[in-house]
C-alpha cells in the first residue's frame, strides 16, 4: 500500500468519525426519536458501572440513593469527554491525512489544541489552518451545548418527581397494591376518578418521552428519601386495574386511557433497561396473597357503599389479569435501576433487612 492509498484511508475513516460524532450529539440532545444511540448508550454503560458496582453492596437503600444521584451528572460528564476525544481523534486523522502535520503525536497536540481553543499548537498550512477553525467551533459548540443541555435533564426527573411527591402523599411510606384505592374512598373521590387517571396518563406520556431515550434517567432516585418513582408508577397501574375490573363510576375511559399508556411507558423502557444493563429479577409472591388482598379491598369497598360490579369473583380474575401485563417489567425495572422490591407488590423501603437490593 502507497502513502497516498494510506493517506486516503485514513482521512476517510478520520471523516466517518466526525459523521458518527455529528449524528450521535444530534440524536442525544436535538432529534425527538426514541431510539437509542449507540455511543451514548456505551458512555452510560461505564459511568455507571461503578456507581451500580458499589450501590450493589448496600443493604441501605438511604444508601443506594445516596450513589446513585449521581447517575445522571456522570453520564453526562463522561459523554463530554468522550465526544472531546472522538473529536479530537477523528481530526487528528484529518490533519495527519492531508500532512498538515507530519506524525501522528504533532497531529493529536495541534487537534488538541484547536478543540480546546487554546490555540497553542496550530499547523502552519492552509489546510490545517481551516481545521482547526472548524475544530475550535466544535470544541465550543460541545460545551456550550451539553452544559445547556444539562437543565432539560433536571427538568424531566424534577416533572417526574412531581406526580412521585402526589402519589405519596396520599399512599404513604409503604404502599400496597389497593392504596391509592384506599385513599378515593377516604377522601370520597369516587363520584370521577377521571382527573386522578388524567394525570396518570399525562405522567406516563412524559416518562417515555424522556426516559426511553436516555434510560440512565431511570437509574436516578427520588429526591426523598423511601420514595420511588417505580413504587408510584405501579400504584398508579394499580389503581386503573383495579378501577377498571371492579367498579361502576364515571371514568372508565380514562383509566382505560391511563392503563394503556403506562403498559406502552413501561415496556419499552424495561426493554431499553434490558440492553442497557442485565436484569435479574426474583418471582416471589403467590395467586393467594393476591386473592386474599383483592377480596378484602372489594368486600371494604362494597361495604363503604361504592358502586360494585357484581361478579366478585369475576372481578378478581379481570384485575389479576390485568396485573399480569406490567407485573413482569415492572420488576425488572425495579431490579435494573436498584430498587427495592418487596412481593407481592412492588414498595419503596428505607431499610433491607433480609433481603439485598436486587
Amino acid at each position: 500500500m502507497n502513502d497516498w492509498t494510506l493517506r486516503s484511508i485514513v482521512f476517510v475513516i478520520g471523516l466517518f468519525g466526525l459523521v458518527m460524532f455529528f449524528r450521535s450529539i444530534l440524536r442525544v440532545a436535538v432529534l425527538h426519536i426514541r431510539k437509542r444511540d449507540w455511543i451514548a448508550i456505551q458512555t452510560a454503560r461505564a459511568a455507571q458501572a461503578p456507581l451500580v458496582y458499589f450501590a450493589r453492596k448496600r443493604r441501605n437503600y438511604d444508601d443506594v440513593q445516596d450513589i446513585m444521584v449521581w447517575a445522571v451528572p456522570s453520564f453526562l460528564l463522561c459523554l463530554i469527554s468522550v465526544y472531546f476525544l472522538w473529536v479530537q481523534v477523528s481530526f487528528t486523522l484529518l490533519i495527519w491525512a492531508v500532512e498538515a502535520e507530519k506524525n501522528w503525536l504533532k497531529a493529536f497536540i495541534a487537534s488538541g489544541s484547536a478543540l480546546s481553543t487554546l490555540g497553542f499548537a496550530t499547523p502552519t498550512s492552509t489546510v490545517g489552518q481551516l481545521f482547526a477553525i472548524w475544530e475550535g467551533a466544535l470544541g465550543l459548540g460541545i460545551i456550550v451545548f451539553m452544559f445547556t443541555f444539562i437543565p432539560g435533564y433536571r427538568a424531566a426527573i424534577q416533572d417526574r418527581e412531581d406526580l412521585v411527591e402526589w402519589m405519596f402523599t396520599r399512599i404513604g411510606a409503604r404502599p400496597t397494591v389497593f392504596s391509592l384505592i384506599a385513599w378515593c374512598q377516604e377522601a370520597d373521590q369516587w363520584d370521577d376518578l377521571r382527573a386522578i387517571m388524567d394525570r396518570g396518563e399525562s405522567w406516563f406520556r412524559a416518562l417515555l418521552e424522556t426516559h426511553l431515550p436516555t434510560p440512565a434517567l431511570a437509574s436516578v432516585p427520588e429526591a426523598h428519601q423511601e420514595r420511588t418513582w417505580v413504587g408510584a408508577a405501579v400504584c398508579m397501574l394499580d389503581a386503573a386495574s383495579f378501577v377498571l375490573s371492579s367498579l361502576n363510576v364515571k371514568g372508565l375511559h380514562s383509566a382505560r386511557t391511563c392503563y394503556d399508556t403506562g403498559i406502552d411507558a413501561l415496556s419499552p423502557i424495561a426493554r431499553e433497561l434490558r440492553f442497557f444493563r442485565n436484569v435479574v429479577t426474583s418471582t416471589n409472591g403467590t395467586d393467594d396473597e393476591s386473592t386474599v388482598a383483592y377480596d378484602a379491598a372489594y368486600e371494604n369497598l362494597r361495604l363503604a357503599g361504592v358502586s360494585m360490579k357484581p361478579d366478585r369473583d369475576g372481578c378478581r380474575v379481570a384485575f389479576l389479569s390485568l396485573r399480569s401485563t406490567y407485573v413482569a417489567f415492572v420488576r425488572e425495572i425495579a431490579a435494573a435501576t436498584l430498587m427495592p422490591i418487596e412481593e407481592p407488590w412492588v414498595l419503596p423501603r428505607a431499610k433491607v433487612d433480609k433481603q439485598t437490593v436486587h
